[in-house]
């Protein structure tokens, strides 16, 4: 099948926020055509970001029919506009997850982590792609407002999960923090829209169809149907829009709306270690979900790289 890749006329917002991200910045809109007419196929994939490209990319690798509908441009949402962070340290604590699920499903939770950043870097190097992929450390350090308990608490947590970690006594890159942390090996970062566009060639190349600027406006077993009224029959129907939106009960009302910022800043190139950095959450602005600083670099030219700050998270 014949690969395209092009700008829709309507292709103007790229993605969302009024905002774009060094990701967005760096490259040409992923955009492709708009379907127009009805087609059948074996699966049809609402929702262009990180998770709907995996998934078809590993379906068309496995023999599948593939489409992929949707509604922005490939990677226009939360894909591309994540920091980037590939991690086993997540946002929930490690005991908290443990206290939630118990040791086994924990141990569950970081070994899904794992594999997940061991497959993009075992993609990366199948497929030969160039997206800025790197292993680094990962250092998770005390807010002023934490107590060193929760250290301990996550050292023995995670430990018990069958992370890699360690006790630290200083964290590098951060100058005016002298207490203690931990450092989780084996973290990744990469250029998320340089990987997914990659996957899309990979995916056109093997049969896949990929479509832009295509609402699917209703979604059912047997496939969906798109704003302008096309249909795609299905066997299969992976929705694979950050939170689904072929049902509005079942996940929307268990969850909050957060608001999360993040800037970028030129620093002098090398000037930090390559290292992820977060910090335990400010526990006197919420207790039970306390708002914490993740950082990262990412080379940007060649006297520069680009320091990315994110946090603040509110309701």
């Amino acid at each position: 099948m014949k690969k395209e890749t092009h700008i829709h006329p309507a292709a103007e917002k790229i993605t969302a926020g009024n905002h774009s991200s060094p990701w967005i910045d760096s490259m040409q809109p992923l955009a492709f055509r708009k379907l127009e007419e009805n087609i059948e196929t074996d699966v049809v994939i609402v929702g262009g970001g990180l998770a709907g490209i995996s998934i078809a990319y590993c379906l068309v690798k496995s023999g599948k029919r593939v489409v992929i509908i949707e509604d922005g441009f490939i990677g226009s949402g939360e894909t591309g506009r994540t920091t980037a962070h590939l991690v086993t340290a997540l946002d929930d604590r490690y005991y908290e997850l443990e206290k939630m699920f118990g040791e086994e499903k924990t141990k569950l939770i970081a070994e899904s982590h794992k594999k997940a950043i061991d497959f993009i870097e075992r993609t990366t190097h199948t497929e030969h792609i160039d997206c800025d992929f790197e292993r680094l450390d990962g250092y998770l350090f005390l807010h002023p407002s934490d107590e060193i308990e929760s250290l301990v608490r996550e050292y023995n947590a995670a430990t018990k999960a069958g992370l890699e970690i360690e006790q630290m006594v200083e964290i590098p890159g951060i100058l005016d923090y002298n207490g203690p942390g931990l450092r989780f090996a084996n973290q990744a970062q990469f250029h998320p829209l340089k990987y997914i566009k990659a996957l899309c060639d990979v995916i056109q190349n093997n049969g896949g169809v990929i479509y832009t600027n295509t609402r699917a406006k209703e979604i059912d077993h047997t496939g969906i149907v798109t704003d302008s009224e096309f249909k795609v029959n299905a066997k299969h129907v992976v929705v694979a829009t950050n939170t689904p939106v072929n049902n509005k009960v079942a996940m929307h009302l268990k969850q909050y709306a957060y608001r999360t910022y993040v800037i970028g800043a030129k620093i002098k190139k090398n000037s930090l270690p390559k290292a992820l950095w977060w910090d335990t959450g400010n526990f006197e602005v919420n207790k039970d979900i306390p708002p914490y600083h993740y950082v990262r670099s990412q080379k940007l030219d060649a006297e520069h790289d680009l320091l990315i700050i994110g946090g603040e998270d509110h309701p």
